[in-house]
Parts: structure tokens; C-alpha cells; sequence
């Protein structure tokens, strides 16, 4: 994560108030043990993911492989703040996943851990509870995805839950309508993080309708639009003119992303039938969740040439 470290799990803590008893504090998002660590002891198991990510140049987050098939479980908290406005999501068996709105980067006003608040409280369950947190990990905004995966962080730990990273591409692939039409099948291309001619590139494919969308081969970052034809692309603004014309020159249909707290939840609860897909960061380590950085974010970049000069 370049050269600032997340936030504190601690500093979060008392920007929250985490364990102050009060009577104004909802006992559903505090930890049982009082101290700011889980009433259970942190589930044993195997610290697996990565998959293609494993591959990706240093700065991008890695998981630890898979040392053994293991599914999630419920109840499972999803985090979105890859882009401008996100959510959290709590899901279960038996029940629709809840899901609460927020805006993101906005520093004046936190609104993700109200949210979790909320949605928890709405559930009636507390942090203790929790089984599985999921963050979309990007690429996407700087200030977005430390303040998500920080807080994921922390309430993985307080929870001792399994913490999942679940790469932007498959969420966007989930999340935008245009990709889960019931006849779209072949092969989808999601571009993120366009930047000086540049641009971060996932292919996904799927055979089946009924199927999540799969990455295949390597994400990467490339100055050019790939040769191939997809069926799909998921693209906002920012994409580079050249590319545009390359796409629509194919006859390819290019529509902008969604990133949503429902797309994410969705992923989780499909996931129940099996093994998380190797490209997931999936641990019992809270700690070891990072970001996927194509380049070094600007922040970094600028926080280096002023300590330079």
C-alpha cells in the first residue's frame, strides 16, 4: 500500500467510540469482550487467495494460496467503497441481504460506519455475530478503498471473522445490470484506474447465463486495447477516446460500471455452493487484506516529491 499504512484498526476504534458504554451507543456494534477484541477466539483455518493476483507486479494486494478447499459463512457483512457512492450489505440465510447506502470520500463525514451501524441494527445482530467480511478491493478510489478496507480490517478483528477481497472487476460484473442479463454469455473486458493513457484490464467470460462472470488470464495494465473482440465492456468516463473508437469500430457494446453493495452481497451467497474462486483473497487474518494499486496512487506520489524537495 505504497508508503502510508491504513489506518489504524486501533484509531478507528476511537474515532468511533468503539468501546465507549454509553447510552447513546447501539450495544449491537460493540464487541462482547469490552476491550475491543472478539468474545471467540479467532477461527483456525487456512489463509488462501490470490490466485492470478499472485502475479501482479509489487503494490497490488496478494493473498496466501490455498492450502485447502474451504467455504464462507453466515452471517456475512459486505463492504462497497471502490468508487464515489457505495454500501454495506448484510447478508443470511433465509432472508433478502439488507443493504444501506453511502457516499464516499467525503472527509468532513464518515458515513460508512454509521451504515454498518444501521444495517446490523436493522438485522439485530451485532459485530459478535459476524462470520465472514467482504471488501471490494479495488482498483478504485484511493481514499475509498483504505477507509473500507480499513474498517473490514477492524471489524473482522473484533468479530474474529474471515476477511475476503473480492477484486472490483468480478463486483462490477455483478453489480451492473447490462452483464446480468440472462442472455449475455461469451466474454466481458472491464477496464479501471484509465490514467495517462493507461488503464488497469480484466477479462472475465462465463458459458452460462445462470453463472457468475470469471476472470480469465492475468488483469493487467496496458497502453493499448486488446486485439480481441469481447461481447461487453465495462468502461466509465474516463476511458481513453482511442479506445472508444477501437470498441465501437468492433460493434462492442461499452457500458459504464456499477459497484454495489447488492452486487457484492450476490457473490457471497453464490459462493455458499462452493470454494471461493481463486482470485479472492480469503484469510483468517484480518491483516493481510490490501488493495489492488495499478500504479502508485497520486497521494503517494505527491507525499514523495514534497518530502524530496
Amino acid at each position: 500500500m505504497g508508503s502510508i499504512p491504513l489506518l489504524s484498526r486501533a484509531r478507528l476504534r476511537r474515532e468511533w467510540h468503539w468501546n465507549r458504554r454509553s447510552p447513546h451507543d447501539s450495544p449491537q456494534l460493540r464487541s462482547r469482550a469490552g476491550d475491543g477484541a472478539s468474545h471467540r477466539p479467532r477461527r483456525s483455518g487456512p489463509d488462501h487467495g490470490g490466485g492470478s493476483l499472485r502475479s501482479l507486479p509489487a503494490g497490488i494486494g496478494r493473498g496466501q494460496r490455498l492450502t485447502k478447499p474451504t467455504g464462507l459463512k453466515m452471517p456475512m457483512l459486505a463492504i462497497e467503497l471502490s468508487q464515489r457512492s457505495g454500501g454495506v450489505a448484510f447478508v443470511n440465510e433465509g432472508i433478502e441481504p439488507k443493504v444501506v447506502s453511502v457516499m464516499g470520500g467525503r472527509r468532513e463525514k464518515d458515513e460508512l460506519l454509521p451504515a454498518v451501524r444501521s444495517v446490523l441494527d436493522s438485522a439485530g445482530v451485532s459485530v459478535a455475530d459476524l462470520s465472514t467480511i467482504a471488501v471490494d478491493i479495488g482498483p478504485g478510489g484511493f481514499t475509498g478503498l483504505r477507509v473500507s478496507i480499513a474498517a473490514g480490517q477492524m471489524l473482522a478483528e473484533i468479530a474474529g471473522a474471515t476477511i475476503v477481497g473480492i477484486p472490483g472487476a468480478e463486483v462490477a460484473a455483478a453489480s451492473t445490470p447490462a452483464a446480468g442479463t440472462s442472455s449475455r454469455i461469451g466474454t466481458m473486458l472491464v477496464i479501471a484506474a484509465t490514467r495517462n493513457g493507461t488503464a488497469w484490464t480484466t477479462r472475465l467470460g462465463r458459458g452460462d447465463p445462470s453463472e457468475d462472470w470469471l476472470p480469465e488470464g492475468t488483469p493487467a495494465l496496458v497502453a493499448d486495447p486488446p486485439a480481441e473482440s469481447f461481447d461487453l465492456v465495462l468502461a466509465d468516463e474516463h476511458l481513453e477516446p482511442a479506445w472508444r473508437s477501437h470498441f465501437e469500430s468492433q460493434g462492442t457494446e461499452i457500458v459504464e460500471p456499477v459497484h454495489s453493495a447488492r452486487g457484492l452481497a450476490g457473490l457471497l451467497q453464490r459462493s455458499m455452493d462452493g470454494s471461493p474462486p481463486p482470485t479472492w483473497h480469503v484469510s483468517s487474518d484480518a491483516a493481510t487484506l490490501r488493495p489492488i494499486y495499478p500504479r502508485e496512487p497520486e497521494a503517494v506520489r505527491l507525499w514523495q516529491s514534497r518530502a524530496s524537495r
